[in-house]
């Protein structure tokens, strides 16, 4: 079982136990420092996975558009088959 398989509530109660487990051996300021450098850690993977998220939202729009002008160019390349065919 992997930490990802935990439900919604599994994982919070996961990461609450781990605080408590973490607090009698630190210091006041140990914890502080631990809890700032976690925020860190949790900041970067946050604001990579909002930029990600950014990013395969644009992909759609640019797959459609893609789509779009291959068929206008495929309605061109039949049109002047169309004319040379004709003279």
């Amino acid at each position: 079982m992997s930490l990802f398989d935990l439900s919604p509530e599994e994982f919070t109660a996961l990461s609450v136990l781990i605080g408590f487990a973490l607090l009698p051996g630190l210091t006041t300021d140990q914890q502080n420092s631990l809890g700032n450098f976690l925020m860190g850690v949790g900041q970067v993977l946050e604001t990579a996975a909002a930029q990600q998220a950014v990013a395969d939202d644009k992909c759609p729009d640019r797959v459609s558009e893609l789509q779009t002008q291959i068929k206008l160019l495929e309605a061109r390349l039949a049109a002047l088959e169309g004319q040379s065919g004709g003279s």
